[in-house]
């Protein structure tokens, strides 16, 4: 298995693996991910601000996800981060789903870790498989964040 940084080449198959994860958080009645976004715009400028990775095994692209430095929604939270520090806020994991199940979130954050002492993420409150991987991993929770349209979400932090 292999992470690495994603470039204009992977887009396509990264956008696949969106539509995908769109349609699999729509089966479980999750409202999350169902307005559009993220869409080509999003990853195009991951890709361009060198912040999206992909996951590959062997040749294929089994999933996505983007390290972001500051994230601007993460300034106001409902509660208190656990650390005041620099950290990586991981967004927009998607997994291919024949691929669920093998713990790959769990390698993205492994390998987020690496890369900074101290994670962020957030996601849905419906969206339970999610909760219980950052859980799982040992991101513990920290509160309520505000998406920049006003949509809340659970927020965790993790350090090393």
């Amino acid at each position: 298995m292999l992470i690495r940084l994603a470039d204009s080449k992977d887009l396509q198959a990264a956008l696949l693996i969106i539509e995908e994860a769109k349609a699999f958080l729509k089966a479980q009645n999750i409202n999350q991910w169902q307005d559009g976004y993220p869409d080509i715009a999003a990853l195009n400028e991951d890709i361009f601000k060198k912040r999206l990775y992909v996951v590959e095994e062997g040749k294929e692209l089994i999933a996505l996800f983007a390290l972001v430095e500051k994230e601007a929604t993460y300034e106001y939270i409902e509660g208190s981060w656990h650390y005041d520090q620099t950290y990586l806020a991981i967004h927009r994991v998607a997994v291919k789903n024949s691929f669920k199940g093998h713990g790959i979130a769990h390698k993205i954050f492994a390998y987020a870790a690496q890369k900074c002492p101290y994670l962020r993420i957030d996601t849905h409150k419906d969206n339970l498989i999610m909760q219980k991987s950052v859980q799982k991993f040992g991101f513990q929770y920290c509160g309520i964040i505000y998406l920049a349209d006003g949509n809340p979400r659970l927020a965790y932090d993790y350090h090393q």
